[in-house]
């Protein structure tokens, strides 16, 4: 019959937290993506809404009266536009975190 060691109940108890911990982190990835996912979806529904609205009211001559009014509301999105835009036609890496910016920083 074969005894176990000290020696091997540590290794035992210490893989089976390491795989504890592995399967919690991979949770958390896991949750992490689909909350991410819902973000993005989100994301595409509110710009594919106002895109179809933009393009309604264009359609029904409001345009000028209509973008007026809502152009504070749009800046937002063109500030990210322009500067994800300028950043894509960077010919050199950024040197220093200085060189980003909220909208930029983490852009693969």
């Amino acid at each position: 019959m074969e005894t176990t060691s000290e020696s091997d109940i540590v290794l035992i108890e210490n893989d089976n937290i390491q795989k504890g911990i592995l399967q919690d982190v991979t949770n958390i990835e896991d949750d992490d993506k689909n909350e991410t996912d819902k973000i993005f979806d989100e994301y595409e529904e509110w710009l594919n809404g106002t895109l179809e609205i933009i393009r309604k009211q264009r359609t029904f001559g409001n345009y000028y009266r209509w973008a007026k009014a809502i152009r504070n509301s749009l800046e937002g999105v063109h500030k990210l536009y322009s500067n994800v835009k300028t950043y894509q036609n960077r010919h050199t890496n950024p040197r220093t975190w200085k060189d980003f910016n909220k909208h930029t920083m983490f852009l693969e």
